[in-house]
């Protein structure tokens, strides 16, 4: 018998000879590494080939449910992507939330792992423990969101649905994939993989629930924590506004994104803010599945045609909105379609467009190397047009599609001063040059420039943004944290946003499974993911090191207007932060784990194939 709360298989599935082998899932295994993306790190070091080039048949694509997933428990809906990065070249995983996942596991399954590559379009359905592969021809070179409710109208809208659009069947480095009219896994090119395996969509539907260990304490521990949940303080502005709640505290601190970060503040925050979205353009209030909270809002984009799409979340609103330069709400929703529709992620994409208008302010580029494009900050029907050339590879658009640290590598001079990014991956949407513990959040997440590893930014403000002192040892609290959530298969906004005690997911875990554990033991097997993933990156990456742990250039220059005017740290600055964060992990003066440290998490596997 399985360990109660999973549902017990584990799906591999070769695209090339069409055929779908089963096996139990291993139960220590599941205890070790919980499911996720510790399921993902696991099975990413053991059968990915070192060194597979990420576009290659050879490369693995990975959808994985957590513990906690379809259970009775808080936002518990999480679905985790994995791979190797065609965008960073290292590891990434990349989650979403919906109902896709819950149904993942009501269908039979704990995990899809896809190899090879298909010859010809097809997708995949999931449907009551059987898995079949079926053509997707017709369906090539439609948008995401179209896809979608073509399959719902095949099966029903019961079915769960995830599905790629043009950018990634295109090789866009840093498509998405799409849910539920805009629910993203959207980072580091994780839609660009599943492209490339030739996978359109997967399907799935299910109805049998896995077991659980004390149903009646799960009951009671759930209406507990919904009790908090709905009584915190937070609770009412995070349900109406959801992520885009923190503009205007964004735009007042110096945080938020303008000009390809050139500035952390934005004059007109309010016509793009999700109070502003809400007022002008709200149809109807949603959720994701098992959730509580209800931040997804749909919108009515009369503008555009009457569309009525996904509300803008705060990292497009600040990489596509403020940075650049959109000063109408209902412009900013339809780029935000667009993206969705034809599959890219809205992070890149505002940083891409942002970084080459800049480099045309700046005469590194010109309209010859344009198309003859003239590329300017705040130019709607610019932005729409770059990111229909950027899915479609089109013309400049295929250069765009690269991403920005290609670009830099093409266009030379001074150009690589002005991406912001880390371990080539862009920034999302906080300018850290005044947030110390913010800024090594960026700098040591283990998929590059992300905030959903570790969000300091409030830490900083508690502790002064000038300190350095003891924002390490904040970093690394919430890196154990955040991603032990993307293990267990749940969102993290209950515990973030409306203070539930963390301690409930312990407390969630022994009464699904009968094991008893405590968060201490939790947060030990997270970081355990995170030394495996930081030696992932040692394994694939040639010359990895401290110095893919550094800002980018900008953070050290100082804004010539805004909150934080005339203030930055400087590089020494950021180089004592990752002293002390190395030590504190156990990792060498290069940022590698030791020997020592392997050990101590049970990852001594890896010692001799890194030579540790």
């Amino acid at each position: 018998m399985p360990i109660k709360g999973y549902a017990g298989k584990i799906a591999y599935i070769d695209l090339e000879h069409q055929k779908v082998t089963e096996k139990p899932l291993d139960d220590e295994f599941a205890k070790e590494f919980l499911g996720g993306r510790g399921f993902v790190a696991k099975l990413l070091w053991e059968e990915l080939p070192p060194k597979t080039d990420p576009l290659s048949p050879s490369n693995i694509f990975i959808v994985s449910t957590g513990i906690l997933t379809g259970h009775m428990v808080p936002s518990a809906n999480r679905t985790i992507f994995g791979s190797k990065s065609p965008y960073t070249g290292g590891y990434v995983d990349s989650m979403m939330g919906g109902f896709f996942s819950p149904q993942l596991k009501f269908a039979g399954y704990d995990m899809l792992v896809f190899k090879n590559r298909a010859i010809q379009p097809i997708y995949i359905l999931v449907n009551e423990g059987e898995i079949s592969i079926e053509d997707a021809t017709k369906l090539w070179g439609k948008g995401a969101i179209d896809t979608e409710k073509i399959l719902k109208k095949k099966y029903s809208e019961k079915h769960q649905i995830v599905s790629i659009g043009p950018a990634a069947e295109n090789g866009v480095k840093y498509a998405c994939i799409t849910h539920a009219d805009g629910r993203n896994a959207g980072r580091e090119g994780i839609g660009t993989v599943m492209g490339n395996k030739k996978i359109k969509a997967i399907v799935t539907r299910g109805t049998k629930r896995p077991e659980v260990h004390n149903r009646d304490e799960l009951i009671e521990l759930s209406k507990q924590a919904n009790k908090e949940i709905k009584s915190d303080s937070f609770f009412d502005a995070f349900h109406k506004y959801g992520t885009t709640n923190v503009v205007e505290f964004c735009h007042n601190f110096g945080l938020l994104p303008n000009k390809n970060f050139q500035y952390g503040s934005y004059d007109d925050w309010e016509k793009i803010s999700g109070q502003t979205q809400r007022k002008e353009t709200l149809v109807k209030d949603g959720t994701c599945w098992g959730c509580v909270i209800g931040c997804w809002m749909t919108v009515n984009i009369e503008k555009y045609g009457g569309i009525e799409s996904h509300f803008t979340e705060y990292e497009t609103t600040a990489l596509i909105g403020s940075n650049l330069e959109l000063k109408d709400v209902q412009d900013l929703q339809y780029a935000n379609y667009l993206c969705n529709n034809l599959g890219i992620d809205t992070v890149s994409t505002g940083s891409v467009i942002g970084f080459a208008i800049e480099c045309y302010e700046r005469k590194i580029i010109t309209s010859k190397d344009t198309d003859g494009l003239k590329l300017k900050f705040g130019d709607e029907k610019l932005i729409f047009d770059l990111i229909n050339k950027i899915a479609n590879k089109d013309g400049f658009g295929a250069l765009l599609a690269e991403g920005t640290v290609p670009l830099a590598k093409r266009w030379g001079k001074s150009s690589i001063d002005y991406v912001i990014q880390v371990k080539n991956n862009d920034a999302t949407g906080y300018d850290s040059r005044m947030t110390p513990a913010m800024a090594l959040s960026f700098m040591t997440a283990d998929v590059g420039a992300h905030h959903n590893r570790s969000w300091a930014i409030m830490d900083d403000v508690k502790m002064g943004r000038e300190e350095i002192k003891g924002k390490p040892e904040v970093v690394i609290e919430l890196q154990h944290k955040r991603p032990l959530l993307d293990q267990l298969g749940v969102c993290r906004f209950p515990w973030v946003e409306t203070s539930l005690d963390f301690d409930y997911y312990a407390k969630f875990y022994t009464a699904i499974t009968g094991i008893e554990t405590t968060t201490k033991e939790l947060l030990k097997k997270s970081e355990k993911i995170w030394n495996l993933t930081r030696c992932f990156w040692f394994r694939e990456v040639p010359g990895f090191g401290r110095d893919w742990d550094l800002p980018p250039k900008r953070w050290t220059e100082p804004m010539d207007k805004g909150p934080t005017k005339g203030q930055t740290l400087k590089m020494k600055d950021y180089q004592k932060l990752l002293d002390k964060y190395y030590e504190l992990r156990g990792w060498d003066s290069n940022g590698k784990p030791t020997r020592e440290k392997l050990k101590e998490l049970k990852l001594d596997f890896i010692i001799d194939k890194l030579e540790i």
